[in-house]
């Protein structure tokens, strides 16, 4: 083998422990050469470069390092349908982004009216309905056979649609007996509602005793159980997927142990497309904290800045129109000390004021503002200035003698030396 390997190229030179292999070699080039060698050299070949390859992708694929490109979420299946929507905002720079999350049910099932259209155009003498030999529960299988090429069949189930592996005709006529479309008919009605919300453990245990009252053990610890069920659901994460692929590979790799995003393509009964991530079922609850407490940061940011937008915008009010609470303690003025209170009515004695032409007032105005005047009768204020004032313009002797004794030149009028 060696030899041939050299001999076509795929190996460059021989060492004493090993071969060493073209290292541009690819694939192509390989299958390319092989045809050079001898048949049966070619056969052993090819096995053994399939059993490797088959060897590696099962490591990667448990590794999580296995990258599928982007798969159908339902192949061949049409009844997709968008059960709930939620909306997550996502950080980024320069603009923030959101992802939406989405639960998609698949309606994998075939109702008996497509069995039926399916079945007239098949013409093969095995080809058509059969019939379960064993009863489950009270209910007999029905599924539908149509010849796929050699001597295997594909299978149509009323609770999965089109079974992915293909059934040989002698484990095909092990298990179901050929029937009629009108006696299919009721058992494959039966089973095409009874899988709507039942696994198929839930049936098998009317008839084994897998439990003892009917239900999947599954089931009954709190799971949900998915064999063979008609309707199933599927999480995908849709929108700005690149902002958050770090965090949600963290969340799926603390749970799955893989930090491996598988991105998945459907598209729903209403001809709506969506290309996504998976969010496997066991980190639905996980993946929906992590996606509201960034909704809720974002949120946050979002609402200081426009708070500080706000601030920034508003003008700057002069100090005459600023509101003021004169009860803060820096608008309440300081006391002032109470002064004597000067009393009128009992002021004392003053030296006689001069009036005009250096002649004396009749009265002191103590006694005319003092209150016992005021109050002792009823007193015209302008007639006593107006005579006040035409006294002291005309006075007369006989006044001057009644308020003012004049005692000369020598003396002391203020009553000082």
């Amino acid at each position: 083998m060696k030899q041939g390997l050299l001999s076509v190229g795929i190996c460059c030179k021989e060492t004493k422990y090993n071969v060493v292999v073209d290292k541009e070699c690819s694939v192509t080039k390989f299958l390319n050469r092989m045809l050079g060698l001898e048949v049966h050299k070619q056969n052993s070949l090819f096995q053994f470069f399939s059993d490797t390859f088959d060897f590696i992708i099962e490591k990667d694929k448990k590794d999580g390092k296995y990258d599928m490109g982007i798969l159908d979420l339902a192949p061949g299946v049409d009844e997709i349908y968008q059960e709930s929507k939620e909306t997550y905002l996502t950080p980024g720079h320069p603009q923030d982004g959101q992802v939406v999350f989405y639960k998609i049910s698949v309606d994998r099932g075939m109702s008996w009216d497509k069995a039926l259209e399916k079945s007239d155009e098949l013409h093969a003498p095995n080809e058509g309905f059969y019939r379960s030999y064993k009863v489950r529960g009270d209910m007999y299988s029905a599924v539908l056979a149509e010849h796929r090429q050699g001597k295997y069949y594909n299978l149509y189930k009323p609770n999965i649609g089109k079974q992915s592996q293909a059934e040989t005709l002698d484990s095909l006529l092990s298990k179901y007996c050929k029937v009629s479309a009108l006696e299919a008919q009721e058992h494959w009605d039966r089973q095409y509602e009874f899988s709507l919300s039942n696994c198929s453990h839930t049936m098998w245990a009317l008839f084994i005793s897998i439990c003892r009252n009917g239900n999947c053990k599954t089931v009954q610890q709190g799971k949900e159980c998915i064999q063979g069920l008609r309707l199933r659901h599927y999480y995908m994460l849709c929108g700005s997927l690149l902002r958050v692929w770090s965090r949600m590979a963290s969340v799926i790799s603390d749970i799955t142990s893989s930090s491996y995003l598988q991105i998945v393509r459907l598209k729903t009964k209403d001809k709506h497309k969506q290309v996504g991530i998976k969010i496997p079922e066991l980190c639905v609850y996980k993946v929906q904290e992590e996606l509201k407490q960034m909704d809720m940061s974002v949120k946050r940011k979002h609402e200081e800045s426009r708070q500080k937008a706000l601030r920034q915008s508003m003008p700057l009010l002069p100090s005459s129109s600023l509101p003021l609470d004169f009860s803060l303690p820096m608008f309440q003025p300081a006391p002032f000390p109470q002064p004597d209170v000067l009393d009128l009515t009992c002021s004392p004695p003053l030296p006689t004021t001069q009036g005009l032409h250096g002649y004396p007032y009749l009265e002191p105005l103590g006694s005319i503002l003092s209150s016992d005047f005021f109050l002792s009768e009823s007193v015209n204020v302008k007639e006593i200035i107006e005579e006040m004032l035409q006294k002291a313009n005309d006075p007369s002797p006989v006044d001057r003698q009644s308020v003012i004794q004049y005692g000369g030149e020598q003396n002391n009028f203020w009553g000082t030396d």
